[in-house]
């Protein structure tokens, strides 16, 4: 029985005298060929070899060669550090911009101006007081409790275009004839009103320190006054009494205030304010 090589994997075959040169079938690796008895007889020492399998793609790796760690997104951590460092800066921009705003006030070295805001007691009674420089007329009421009135208001930020906020106002709300307790009525809403309206902060709303009963002008009324770092405003609502009978009833506002204003203009502002006595 003569014995042949596969020619695909070498592998030794024992075929039958009359399947020389029929079409046989590898055992090993199943590959058909034509057994021919010519194809040189193996030798002794002829080690069968690996059978042939399907490759893979493991065996198209490198072995020898170390991985390559993959590539980090780039991209992705150009962007976290560009938004951490823009944060930083924006948020220390902020923490400068109310420091230096706190230490730095305003300075007002020109020679005030006095401005009339309103009188009553048919005239005889004018209410003024001192402005850094000319105010600008402003909207004043308490819808609530059919109050109309008007202000005058010194804006240091509007007007002067200053970040050094400092603000003055003096004005006036009147209430119909015969309304009682006017002072109880409309100090809460004109305080709503006037904390909206002048005292904004986008870091903190402001907060009030204190409230109590005061005396100005000789006239009752009610002060409140609020936090430093919020600006500490003085706001006061005084009840001037309504007078000749049967006239309106007047509540005169005060405020006086602002992270940029130096404590002795605020006192100086509202040392300035005159409510006359009518006989």
């Amino acid at each position: 029985m003569p014995i042949i090589l596969c020619p695909n994997c070498q592998e030794r075959m024992n075929v039958a005298s009359a399947d020389v040169g029929e079409r046989v079938v590898c055992p090993g690796c199943e590959h058909r060929f034509v057994a021919r008895d010519d194809a040189p007889a193996p030798r002794d020492d002829d080690r069968p070899r690996e059978r042939s399998r399907p490759r893979s793609r493991d065996d198209d790796r490198d072995f020898d060669r170390p991985r390559q760690k993959p590539k980090s997104n780039r991209l992705l951590w150009i962007v976290l550090i560009t938004v951490g460092v823009l944060s930083l800066v924006v948020c220390g921009g902020c923490i400068g911009f109310g420091i230096y705003v706190n230490k730095a006030k305003a300075t007002f070295e020109s020679a005030w101006v006095d401005q009339s805001v309103a009188s009553f007691d048919g005239g005889s009674a004018p209410i003024t007081a001192s402005f850094p420089m000319s105010a600008i007329s402003t909207g004043l009421n308490d819808s609530a409790n059919k109050g109309t009135g008007s202000a005058y208001l010194f804006d240091n930020v509007q007007q002067q275009g200053s970040i050094k906020d400092a603000k003055f106002l003096i004005g006036f709300v009147d209430y119909p004839a015969g309304t009682e307790n006017p002072l109880e009525k409309g100090y809460l809403p004109i305080r709503t009103a006037i904390t909206a309206d002048h005292m904004y902060n986008p870091l903190a709303a402001p907060r009030i320190a204190s409230e109590l009963s005061v005396t100005v002008g000789g006239y009752p009324g009610k002060e409140a006054k609020y936090m430093e770092e919020e600006g500490s405003y003085v706001l006061q609502v005084i009840h001037v009494n309504d007078r000749p009978k049967g006239s309106t009833v007047r509540l005169v506002v005060i405020l006086a205030g602002g992270v940029g204003l130096k404590d002795e203009d605020k006192q100086k502002f509202l040392s300035s304010v005159k409510i006359g006595k009518g006989k």
